[in-house]
């Protein structure tokens, strides 16, 4: 007799069968136990935000942009342009690359820029308002992140924000960003895996910028979200790990 879940599609927050690995979050828990506890994980993160936040409108941007942040562009167009269910092929994790890979350029292309605008408008917001404050800054851009990794129209599940990631490392520090990749090259090479080396890189962003740019806002946002993604780091889920083995894989 069949196994039940044998043929089922994986649950949202759990990779598929075909990943080499589940994320951390989903060994400790968090698939099982579901929106809830997701909710009441981002609930502390967002509150924690909103602590040090300096003023009401901070504090309104933090949430705007969450909320901007949670807007699943790869789902929307890639059910506009190919008319077809979101998981009638590939991962249930939609990113910039699943965009492309589903959807074709017509999906992926505006999946790419919306992913980009999450990274720009916060550094926009800031200068026009409150010029260009580093904390309030770095909050916002942590804010959009936070939504694309546990977006409230998904239940609490989304993609890794890499895209989101890399543009907000290359507006605060260009050189930063040109040794982070070179990094993330050297490592995967080193390992032959790219789950192992985006890990490690995730890791010593933080580092990088403390050597770099000197800042400790810059720092521990850094660490902030370097935790997020080591929790939640899953190979069908990260766009360069996706690029670098597809690469690999047509050497």
């Amino acid at each position: 007799m069949k196994e039940v879940g044998d043929s089922r599609t994986p649950p949202i927050g759990r990779a598929s069968e075909g990943s080499l690995r589940y994320s951390l979050m989903d060994s400790l828990g968090f698939d099982r136990y579901g929106t809830v506890y997701l909710a009441v994980f981002v609930f502390a993160v967002l509150s924690i935000s909103l602590l040090l936040a300096t003023s009401s409108i901070a504090r309104l941007g933090i949430i705007a942009f969450y909320l901007f942040g949670s807007i699943p562009f790869a789902y929307i167009f890639t059910y506009i342009y190919p008319g077809r269910a979101r998981f009638s092929k590939g991962t249930v994790f939609f990113g910039v690359s699943n965009s492309f890979r589903i959807g074709g350029y017509r999906a992926g292309l505006p999946t790419l820029m919306m992913e980009i605008f999450k990274a720009i408008l916060p550094f926009l917001a800031s200068f026009l308002f409150f010029d260009y404050d580093i904390t309030i800054t770095l909050l916002f851009v942590f804010a959009s992140l936070l939504g694309t990794n546990f977006s409230i129209f998904l239940r609490f599940v989304g993609g890794m924000g890499t895209t989101i990631l890399m543009w907000s490392v290359l507006l605060l520090s260009p050189i930063t960003l040109i040794v982070w990749i070179i990094l993330f090259y050297l490592v995967a090479k080193v390992l032959y895996d790219a789950y192992y080396g985006a890990l490690i890189n995730y890791a010593i962003l933080p580092v990088l910028l403390f050597l770099i740019e000197g800042s400790v806002e810059m720092v521990i946002f850094a660490i902030a979200v370097a935790v997020i993604f080591v929790l939640k780091y899953d190979r069908s889920k990260d766009e360069i790990g996706i690029w670098y083995t597809s690469r690999k894989s047509k050497a």
